[in-house]
């Protein structure tokens, strides 16, 4: 299995006020143990790379805060897989962590095709439950 991880990477001198940076290391971590690949998007710098990388995957997971929400590269990387035409396979899951709890407003016209959890327990859950893991 081969998860695309779009996160949102920011310079230790700024505090998120939130635990992304936490969820975010637990996520690497839980997959890591249960031999799940997973390809972080802070590696990549064009957007060539990152749709190869969706399109190869089984499953996009975002966790989403203000961070997350002030790049249009990040909202990208959600929205590739349900483009028309492109290469990403069928079965690959859409999951937002949503620390708001809220989907984005820019998100709203593909909320039906988003899995949403609102906690990294429910994350977890999610992805043992589709055999994603």
């Amino acid at each position: 299995m081969k998860i695309y991880l779009s996160e949102f990477e920011i310079l230790e001198k700024y505090d998120r006020g939130n635990l992304c940076d936490e969820y975010v290391k637990r996520f690497v971590n839980y997959c890591e143990l249960n031999g799940i690949e997973i390809v972080r998007s802070n590696v990549f710098t064009d957007y060539e790379e990152i749709n190869r990388e969706i399109e190869n995957s089984d499953a996009v997971v975002a966790f989403v805060d203000d961070w997350w929400l002030s790049s249009s590269w990040k909202v990208h990387e959600v929205m590739h897989p349900f483009r028309k035409g492109k290469n990403v396979k069928p079965e690959c899951k859409v999951v937002l962590f949503l620390v708001h709890k809220e989907v984005p407003p820019v998100l709203m016209g593909i909320r039906n095709e988003l899995n949403c959890v609102n906690s990294y327990e429910e994350l977890e859950n999610f992805v043992t439950s589709q055999q994603i893991a």
